[in-house]
């Protein structure tokens, strides 16, 4: 829920469809590597889960958000 919020924000706050796709290629991206965190940290635990499940996605979204828009204003 916290990865789709994250999106969604993104993408309204997104001005430029370079901004736009960074954050749906961060998105895509970052799914599996939620998944496997989800996996990795269920070992950990219910908290260990949701951050390694959650921390991953949300750093690659913002991460293709930020690089479609600093390449889409040139």
């Amino acid at each position: 829920m916290v990865i789709g919020l994250g999106l969604i924000y993104l993408l309204n706050r997104s001005q430029s469809t370079g901004a736009w796709r960074g954050a749906l290629i961060g998105f895509i991206i970052g799914i599996p590597f939620a998944l496997f965190g989800m996996l990795m940290g269920g070992l950990m635990g219910p908290l260990g889960a949701i951050f390694l499940g959650v921390s991953p996605a949300v750093f690659l979204i913002a991460l293709g958000y930020f690089l479609g828009r600093l390449f889409s204003r040139k």
